[in-house]
């Protein structure tokens, strides 16, 4: 079942004094005041989903939890960037900035690893809408999930979107098919994709083909690996040149 829970296990806990220096320390200096105002409790939660190939498959993410067992909070998904590391997720990191200003807020914060990273052994689906979508929407099931089978949390009916970079992408992606396939399902409160690459065939290869120096080389070929693995389109040397061939 998409969103069902293989398992759960306990991250972390912060107080909101801890979170509330962590804040002060990375952002105190630049004019913004945010304030904690909950404890949280941070866990990483093995669920269900669909891989590229539309076939089950497990895949990682966390959730976070404001404890207070008094009020009903909102869902808070979170997007992350492009990560080239599978390990660089927050299932294997731990709570990060945005993670604890969101959840010490008042939202149970989600988080998706996303196919490819964390514990999933399937090849990371890099800007393909489908299967970005199915990894983000199944964590916000598992989400309920969890939130249902606690008595220590309280769910109301909001759901929040936010990504940037990739997480723009997928946040994008998301939105499309809860729109598009489940509208009984999810009412969205608000959405936030930002910096995404919306427009892979225009202005994306117009941008990758040109004859400028562009500061993260490892964006072109994590998109056609990826492309080349799902939509069998062949070898790396087909596109690259074989001394970057041989590289990639």
């Amino acid at each position: 079942e998409r969103g069902a829970i293989h398992s759960i296990e306990f991250l972390e806990y912060k107080s909101v004094e801890e979170i509330q220096s962590e804040i002060d320390e990375q952002i105190g200096g630049q004019g913004i005041n945010i304030n904690a105002e909950y404890d949280v409790s941070l866990y990483k939660i093995i669920y269900e989903t669909l891989n590229g190939y539309g076939d089950s498959t497990l895949a990682s993410g966390v959730i976070g939890i404001p404890q207070d067992t008094e009020n009903a909070f909102g869902m808070m998904s979170w997007q992350h960037g492009t990560v080239i590391k599978r390990n660089s997720v927050s299932s294997v990191e731990g709570f990060h900035l945005l993670s604890m200003i969101l959840s010490s807020a008042g939202y149970v914060y989600i988080e998706a690893d996303y196919l490819g990273l964390g514990i999933s052994e399937d090849f990371h689906p890099y800007c393909m809408d489908t299967p970005s979508a199915n990894s983000v929407i199944d964590m916000i099931r598992a989400g309920r999930n969890f939130c249902s089978d606690s008595n220590s949390i309280q769910l109301n009916n909001q759901i929040s979107l936010v990504g940037y970079s990739e997480g723009g992408y997928a946040t994008l992606a998301a939105q499309k098919m809860m729109e598009q396939d489940y509208p009984d399902e999810f009412d969205i409160t608000i959405s936030f994709p930002m910096a995404g690459p919306y427009d892979l065939s225009g202005t994306m290869v117009d941008i990758m083909l040109s004859q400028e120096l562009y500061g993260k080389p490892y964006y072109l070929p994590y998109v056609l690996l990826a492309y080349i693995d799902y939509y069998s389109l062949g070898e790396l040397e087909d596109f690259f040149l074989p001394e970057y061939a041989e590289i990639l």
